[in-house]
């Protein structure tokens, strides 16, 4: 799929004749004693999703996912 072609379709669109979406749906643990999901701000927060690859059965796997202010500082370990 060519990215520049597609920049200005649906997402839909975009979905017809590919395989089916992933779709992760954030609900909260009724363990957690939460009563609701996290505060997101769009604008100041990024949710970074993990996942882990296994190359013998060659599939990718949820490992999890965190909510992290886009100002964050990555170190770059050595």
């Amino acid at each position: 799929m060519d990215v520049e072609d597609n920049l200005n379709k649906c997402l839909i669109e975009l979905s017809e004749n590919h395989n089916p979406w992933t779709i992760f749906l954030e609900i909260v643990d009724p363990d957690s004693g939460l009563q609701a999901l996290p505060h997101f701000d769009n604008n100041t927060d990024v949710m970074l999703f993990f996942k882990y690859y296994d190359p013998k059965a060659k599939k990718m796997h949820y490992a999890g996912h965190l909510y992290a202010p886009v100002s964050i500082n990555v170190r770059k370990y050595q």
